[in-house]
């Protein structure tokens, strides 16, 4: 027989069907989130839909809806106000102005000077470096 021991062969075999078999369940998955991505605007419309169609006065219902809309707007507009403020507010654009209103001409920055050579090891070092010690 023989099937017991050693560093046979027979595990690569094995290991490449599970591999195999992890690949595919993974192109499933990706199928099936692939549908749910394309299927959830739908799914919200309907639900939406239904949601409103349930209100008794559908004037008060769209008047909350409206100011979800402007809501929202307000908040995009204020992310987009910070985030242009903090560009403006860059170390760069801050050198570039205290740059423009000296009196020296304005020139590019100068590149980061190269990194220093590595140091050479003591022989053996390297190898015995990444060992861990045996107790």
């Amino acid at each position: 027989g023989g099937g017991g021991g050693g560093g046979g062969g027979g595990g690569g075999a094995r290991e490449r069907r599970l591999l195999t078999l992890f690949r595919e369940v993974e192109e499933v998955l990706l199928v099936l989130v692939g549908w749910l991505l394309r299927l959830t605007p739908a799914a919200v419309l309907s639900l939406v839909a239904n949601a409103l169609g349930q209100q008794a006065d559908l004037g008060a219902a769209l008047a909350n809806v409206g100011l979800l809309l402007c809501a929202t707007a307000v908040g995009f507009s204020l992310h987009a106000a910070a985030y242009s403020s903090s560009s403006l507010w860059s170390p760069e654009r801050a050198r570039s102005r205290s740059s423009a209103t000296s009196s020296r001409p304005r020139s590019s920055p100068s590149p980061p000077p190269p990194p220093p050579p590595p140091s050479p090891s003591p022989r053996g070092a390297s190898s015995r470096a990444g060992r861990c010690r045996r107790t």
